[in-house]
């Protein structure tokens, strides 16, 4: 038996041993504190859309979602299914908490300085929209404006030219307007848009690289 499958038993064990136990007592504490141990040492934690932000950014999303996910091990431990290795388990959930803090920060980040979509054109870090002031001043509320104007009429039409593959329809102003300016969430759109989640933020964050100068011309001051 090779040592990977070992580990893999090993997490099974304890997330198994977790659930017979009692809800809050000791021996269910111990089981999840030693789990989230080996999961932290394991070395197979997915890092999902790795290469969208630079290093300091992804790291600040990354800890916030792991934690998140690591939260969910310990709370929910009793919707995990022995049938699959705990680790795809863990992995799913990180992917898609990793999604919901994005989703979270875009928005927080929308009301403040016209969205974390204008702090990632800036290459700012996203630090200052853990603690943002109680409203939005004006000037903040005219980068905001500005921000809503530019996506609806796209002065030189390339938020329009850009679209996922084989869906001409769902370009990459049909995606920012429905989020930012219609206010429509990522679960929201994936589905009215009959497609998934992840690639639906993918295509978005990937492009939205690419179209930093367009957006730097039209909505910095």
């Amino acid at each position: 038996m090779n040592q990977a499958h070992t580990e893999d038993e090993t997490l099974q064990q304890l997330a198994i041993q977790a659930q017979k136990s009692p809800p809050q007592s000791p021996e269910r504490h111990q089981c999840l504190q030693q789990l989230v141990s080996d999961i932290l040492h394991s070395g197979k934690l997915g890092h999902p859309a790795i290469g969208n932000y630079p290093r300091e950014v992804y790291e600040e999303l990354y800890n916030e979602a792991l934690q998140r996910t690591l939260i969910k091990v310990c709370t929910k431990i009793d919707q995990y299914n022995c049938a699959h290795p705990v680790m795809a388990w863990v992995n799913h959930s990180l992917k898609y908490t990793f999604i919901d803090v994005e989703q979270s920060r875009y928005r927080h980040g929308m009301t403040y300085i016209a969205g974390s979509m204008k702090n990632q054109i800036l290459g700012c870090s996203l630090d200052d929209l853990d603690h943002p002031p109680p409203t939005p001043n004006r000037d903040d509320q005219s980068d905001a404006d500005r921000l809503r104007q530019f996506l609806v009429e796209d002065p030189e039409g390339c938020l329009r030219k850009v679209y996922v593959r084989n869906r001409p329809e769902i370009t990459f102003q049909r995606v920012a307007i429905a989020i930012y300016v219609e206010d429509q969430s990522w679960t929201q759109l994936s589905e009215s848009l009959d497609i998934s989640l992840p690639t639906l933020h993918s295509f978005f964050n990937r492009n939205l690289q690419k179209l930093k100068p367009y957006f730097k011309k039209y909505i910095l001051p």
